[in-house]
């Protein structure tokens, strides 16, 4: 059998609406070898809107000597009553750049993490979405 490198996902369980979330950390069991890299690929789901609520990023790649990579997201502050929406970011594929493992995959039991953008609006002056 093949052996099979987990690529697992973690991050933070909230953010204020306007800030850049804290670290999401995509790790592996074993330190990528020189010469390869590998890719993981996000899809985005969630109460949150990408492009209004929040700024997504496709990807990340972890590079040879390493064993994880991080990455954060810009939320957008607006005037809409907002407060509780959530970011739902999964690993969609990963991808071993250069053939360096004999196998990777998800790993089932850490393959999203859910943000909750906290509004930071004033009572009062916001709008309803």
């Amino acid at each position: 059998d093949p052996e099979t490198v987990l690529a697992p996902i973690s991050g933070p369980a909230s953010v204020n609406e306007g800030d850049s979330t804290t670290d999401y950390t995509v790790s592996r069991d074993n330190t990528v070898p020189t010469g390869g890299s590998v890719t993981v690929n996000f899809t985005y789901t969630g109460t949150a809107t990408d492009g209004s609520d929040y700024t997504s990023q496709a990807s990340v790649t972890i590079p040879a000597g390493s064993n994880s990579t991080t990455f954060n997201l810009a939320t957008i502050d607006d005037v809409l009553a907002d407060n509780g929406e959530t970011i739902v970011v999964t690993i969609d594929s990963v991808v071993d750049n250069a053939g360096s493992f004999e196998a990777v995959a998800i790993d089932g039991t850490a393959l999203s993490v859910t943000t909750t953008i906290a509004n930071n609006t004033l009572p009062g002056t916001e709008t309803d979405s």
